[in-house]
């Protein structure tokens, strides 16, 4: 290939790229999504819409529970957060996903005869704000000896992801999934996410249903950065720059239809600063 045509392929790419890029804009909100006095942490975001489940930890004396708010068709809170009802305790509740096609909440939560939470579920009722619980779930998804966390499905449930720093992963938190057995009507035995961990911490698992990108935070590279990659698993995670800033911890990633949430920790030691752990953050999206 000649010289001229290197330089056309090459000018040309390069003003599709800028192109694409110029066609997304997206907007971060300056004020977190549940800023209130004894709010210490807004973590892990689950959308239900139109309702959000949240972790939370809200009071000193207590840790992460499970709060539940509506919000709007751009993302905006509209009712106060209220405690997620029949589940709550002084233990830890948290890292929801609610099944609309099963009606069923996952979470986490203290295991009674194990040292860390163990994931389980609860029938949920909308109307009356109210779960109860059904059971934890098989040692195939719960590791009694390990710290396991982030709870996600695939759009048709079939698949579940989650973190964990159980025995076999590559170091630090890994991501790991196990499928749905439909002749065992179980969730199989589960396997690390290998192609995206790494000796650091991979958290966060998110699938954007709408595009089939596949979202996670990794700190492999200082601070937690939200990565994306094509839901096949078949190619590297690549950093979204508008969520990967060297001056934040950033995790938690989720998005529905034009608008999602973020949660930040911001890196520094002035205690004036307005809250120091993580906040989640309304994020828009624009086509232009």
């Amino acid at each position: 290939m000649s010289l001229n045509k290197c330089i056309f392929s090459f000018t040309f790419c390069f003003i599709i790229l800028l192109h694409s890029r110029a066609q997304t804009q997206y907007s971060i909100d300056t004020i977190p999504l549940a800023p209130g006095e004894g709010a210490s942490g807004v973590y892990q975001i689950h959308i239900a819409f139109p309702y959000i489940f949240y972790t939370s930890v809200r009071d000193t004396l207590r840790s992460e529970d499970i709060w539940i708010t509506k919000i709007d068709k751009n993302g905006k809170v509209i009712s106060p957060s209220e405690l997620v009802g029949g589940i709550t305790t002084m233990e830890t509740e948290g890292s929801s996903f609610y099944s609309k096609k099963s009606k069923t909440l996952y979470y986490l939560r203290s295991h009674p005869k194990r040292m860390h939470p163990q994931f389980a579920m609860a029938k949920y009722n909308f109307k009356k704000n109210k779960a109860s619980f059904i059971r934890f779930l098989s040692d195939s998804i719960n590791a009694s000896d390990s710290w396991n966390s982030m709870f996600f499905l695939s759009k048709n449930e079939d698949t579940l992801y989650f973190a964990s720093n159980r025995k076999g992963g590559k170091g630090g938190t890994d991501l790991w999934y196990s499928t749905w057995n439909n002749n065992q009507k179980g969730w199989n035995k589960s396997k690390n996410l290998s192609i995206y961990n790494t000796k650091y911490n991979e958290t966060s698992p998110f699938i954007d249903y709408e595009t089939g990108t596949f979202y996670f935070s990794s700190d492999s590279l200082g601070s937690s950065d939200i990565y994306q990659a094509n839901l096949k698993h078949n190619s590297r995670a690549v950093p979204v720059p508008e969520f990967s800033l060297p001056e934040y911890d950033e995790k938690y990633f989720v998005w529905y239809k034009n608008f999602g949430y973020i949660s930040r920790k911001i890196h520094t030691d002035n205690p004036n600063i307005y809250h120091r752990h993580f906040q989640a953050y309304r994020i828009t999206r624009k086509k232009l």
